[in-house]
């Protein structure tokens, strides 16, 4: 029992999990806010106006890869400060500039009068506008986690969230329509940039170093992979993941939209709350391993059977239980999405175990071929979905194909990346 204590405390003192714990608090705060007052929302606005919002911040979330060139991520593996702000400083240039050009795209469209069946112009305009928020904050996110200030971006996450809880319960209240539920997305957005923002001016370094263009050019061919191979591949991943709304928003109703959206977003809450601290905590942890040229493998091992072992009792309950556990919290009217829940969450317990392995991509120099991966997913994904639009005629066979396809994909990158790791455990990773 005294070794089994010891451990524990051991476990518990360890940087790592000190770190993971940090970033999980104010995840977990705001994933509490938003699943207590579910039951709520889901009362107050119908499958078909919070379709609208599944639309909007799905779009959101597919071309966010973009937004940056993915040199945010990169922020942290300089090994001096100086050249990480340059790293920075690019990639805050980079999101204004893009975040222009697709102002400029949008107003095409609209002056040529070109019409998208699932979103209108309108709400396009403030799809950028959330996108360039959140690709700005993500290069503070990222300087901040660089800076070991992990309490701050919990803070932000946790604020942004408390935010738009009070918006969309208070207004909508009065008003449950769909500007309702965007104006609060806005919002949530620009709070947790400016949160960001000031955190990272006022606790880190980050104003102290002069960075010339000569030298924010040389960090952007130096890290030049990033855009070349990672974006891409974020790009596709996340068109591959989204692709259900474009489908059933295109050739079903915004019901069945709102019914994936809900589902996605209640399964999803494990993956966020714990897949995302991990991987923020992991990259900089896995990156010090390769510049000290130690063994990754049985870092990610240990990591990836640690985390299947902990989740598969409650995810394998979710799947026999979810659509009444949707009837009871959120209304009969959603019980339908307790049924796209219970596949959906066959996909996401891959996509949760597999954090490590994907964060360990760039250590193990494989973007080339997870773009290769990402490509066959997506081709594999879209087919799937379409068989089951085609064939079936329904939605909820759509997402049964698409979780099921997904959850398979998920499984041959843990394994494929898993045996790169064991053979090249005895090879020193130094640039």
């Amino acid at each position: 029992m005294d070794i089994f204590l010891k451990y524990i405390n051991k476990f518990y003192s360890s940087g790592f999990v000190r770190s993971v714990m940090a970033l999980t608090a104010g995840t977990l705060f705001s994933q509490i806010i938003i699943f207590i007052s579910s039951p709520l929302i889901t009362r107050l606005y119908s499958p078909d106006v919070f379709g609208v919002l599944g639309v909007f911040m799905s779009l959101v979330t597919l071309i966010s890869p973009v937004i940056g060139l993915m040199y945010p991520m990169a922020i942290v593996l300089p090994e001096n400060d100086k050249e990480a702000v340059s790293v920075f400083w690019v990639s805050i240039i980079a999101t204004i500039i893009i975040t222009i050009l697709s102002y400029l795209l949008i107003y095409i469209l609209y002056v040529f009068q070109i019409r998208i069946k699932f979103i209108s112009i309108d709400l396009l305009y403030w799809v950028c506008f959330v996108f360039g928020m959140n690709g700005i904050a993500q290069c503070f996110q990222y300087w901040l986690i660089r800076n070991q200030k992990f309490y701050l971006n919990a803070i932000a996450e946790a604020s942004q969230s408390l935010v738009f809880i009070i918006i969309v319960l208070s207004i909508g209240y009065f008003y449950p329509n769909q500007w309702v539920l965007i104006f609060a997305a806005v919002l949530r957005s620009l709070i947790f940039f400016l949160f960001l923002m000031y955190g990272s001016f006022k606790y880190t370094n980050i104003l102290s170093f002069d960075c010339s263009l000569s030298h924010m050019i040389k960090v952007a061919k130096e890290y030049i992979s990033f855009p070349v191979y990672r974006m891409p591949q974020k790009l596709v991943n996340s068109i591959g993941l989204n692709i259900p709304v474009i489908f059933i928003g295109t050739y079903f109703n915004s019901s069945n939209v709102g019914y994936y959206s809900l589902s996605k977003n209640v399964v999803s809450v494990p993956v966020r709350l714990i897949g995302k601290s991990i991987a923020d905590v992991f990259y900089p942890k896995l990156n010090n391993s390769k510049l000290k040229s130690c063994d990754i493998y049985n870092m990610l091992m240990k990591t990836t059977i640690v985390l299947s072992i902990a989740i598969i009792l409650p995810f394998a309950l979710f799947f026999l239980l979810s659509p009444e556990i949707f009837s009871f919290l959120y209304g009969q009217a959603w019980r339908e999405a307790g049924e796209y829940a219970k596949w959906i969450a066959i996909w996401l317990f891959f996509g949760l175990i597999n954090q490590p392995v994907v964060v360990a991509v760039s250590v193990l120099s494989l973007d080339r071929e997870y773009f290769v991966y990402e490509v066959f997913s997506l081709i594999l994904r879209s087919l799937f979905i379409f068989i089951g639009m085609y064939y079936y005629g329904s939605a909820l066979a759509c997402i049964i194909l698409y979780s099921l396809i997904s959850a398979i994909c998920n499984m041959v990158l843990i394994i494929y990346v898993l045996i790169v790791a064991r053979n090249n455990r005895d090879i020193s990773f130094s640039k």
